[in-house]
């Protein structure tokens, strides 16, 4: 599978020890929901480098654990945003996150989905 693959990186730790807020991870994901670009927070989120998101396919991503989004990508591949709270869980630790799948539309069609995972508190 594509993802024993892949480089796995612990969380940023701030000067203080503490570790800080997870940022928001932004992908975008073509109609076979194969990874065309990926940005940083996705080493937070996934325990991956970006470098290596890109290309793979969103199944591979999610592994096993997080299969359950998988439904809700394919959802918003038929043109309707689709939103779920979900625990991510990279090494030992627990982050929960607001997970959005939005249409990406390319004239009058979809071609893909974006996928935003943002902590659940970001608005607190």
């Amino acid at each position: 599978m594509v993802h024993d693959h892949f480089a796995l990186r612990g969380p940023a730790v701030a000067p203080s020890g503490r570790q800080p807020a997870a940022p928001a991870a932004l992908t975008r994901w073509d109609r076979a929901l194969e990874c065309r670009s990926a940005d940083d927070g996705c080493i937070d989120w996934f325990g991956i480098d970006p470098e290596l998101v890109e290309g793979c396919r969103l199944e591979d991503l999610l592994a096993q654990r997080n299969l359950s989004l998988l439904p809700l990508a394919q959802r918003a591949l038929g043109g309707e945003a689709q939103a779920a709270l979900h625990s991510f869980r990279v090494g030992s630790r627990c982050r929960t996150g607001v997970v959005v799948f939005v249409p990406a539309w390319h004239g009058s069609q979809v071609d893909g989905v974006l996928m935003h995972v943002f902590p659940e508190d970001a608005g607190a």
